[in-house]
């Protein structure tokens, strides 16, 4: 198998929206320059240096859309912030946040993605054979013992990379792009969540960053999904109009005593593209994934 390899540095952002108090914290930490953990909500605004301090009601000002002075003097805690940040009206700005999909650092909104580690092995062999996910996953309900696991985890793997919590430094998922096909400028994507991981909202954003990963890093023209009929529905936090049904196998899983339908399914680069920047106008210098780098195949 043949794998394509990425030259050039991404560096350029795209602008994502998506509602939420870890949204907001992520912008602020963004504007201000701030370490993500600092912000916590008990994080009190007297104990940050004064630049720092500065840094940050000015950054809250910003996305509350021109706080008043009195407004500025009465917060105490980062958790203040926030909850005004929740409730903000349509005068007090929009409370529908921007976030930023970030290439050079692998990172959107309060979720990164990161190469795997050892301790990521027992949670994802539990995930693998857990009732509640394993009909989802390549074994489709077979129990392997570790070895196999460890085998399996590695085959036909093109990129895979865990996507964790920033804030906490907890794995959500494991996403991987896999079974490459160079000639026809495609591959396929799959994810596990981690057991006890509940946040769909964060694990969808790491699909997208894997996503922008992958057309920015290598000349992919789609990349397919093969997902049991049962399972669809939990593709509908994608960004709209972006997935495609490309074809249907009738009545070809088994489970919970039903026949369910195989379904293949592509996110084209120009649709994931259209998607990412119809969510808003880009940042300064920002550009679509697919110009992010200047992908070749090797």
């Amino acid at each position: 198998m043949e794998e394509g390899t990425g030259v050039g540095e991404p560096s350029s952002q795209l602008v994502m929206e998506q509602t939420g108090r870890e949204t907001s914290r992520c912008l602020l930490a963004e504007m201000c320059r701030a370490d993500l953990a600092r912000l916590h909500d008990g994080a009190r605004l007297d104990d940050f240096g004064k630049f720092e301090r500065v840094r940050v009601l000015a950054a809250f000002s910003e996305l509350w859309g021109g706080a008043q002075p009195a407004v500025l003097e009465s917060l105490v805690t980062v958790g203040e912030m926030l909850d005004a940040l929740d409730t903000a009206t349509p005068e007090h700005g929009d409370p529908t946040r921007r976030i930023v999909l970030d290439l050079e650092n692998l990172t959107i909104g309060s979720v990164r993605l990161r190469p795997l580690r050892e301790p990521d092995f027992p949670l994802l062999y539990e995930a693998s054979v857990s009732p509640s996910s394993s009909f989802r996953w390549r074994f489709r309900g077979s129990v392997p013992n570790r070895q196999q696991f460890l085998q399996m985890l590695e085959a036909d793997v093109f990129v895979q990379m865990m996507c964790e919590d920033r804030l906490a430094n907890v794995p959500l998922s494991l996403n991987v792009l896999y079974s490459v096909e160079p000639w026809a400028q495609s591959c396929y994507l799959g994810y596990i969540g981690v057991p006890g991981a509940s946040d769909s909202m964060q694990r969808t954003g790491g699909l997208v960053l894997l996503l922008a990963y992958g057309f920015a890093t290598w000349p992919l023209r789609k990349i397919y999904l093969e997902v049991p009929g049962f399972n669809v529905a939990l593709l509908e936090s994608l960004p709209r109009d972006v997935v495609r049904e490309e074809g249907r196998l009738r009545d070809h899983y088994w489970h919970e005593g039903a026949w369910h339908d195989k379904v293949l399914l592509a996110i084209y680069r120009e649709d994931f593209d259209h998607a990412v920047q119809a969510f808003s106008a880009p940042t300064a210098g920002a550009q679509p994934a697919s110009a992010v780098a200047e992908p070749t195949s090797t």
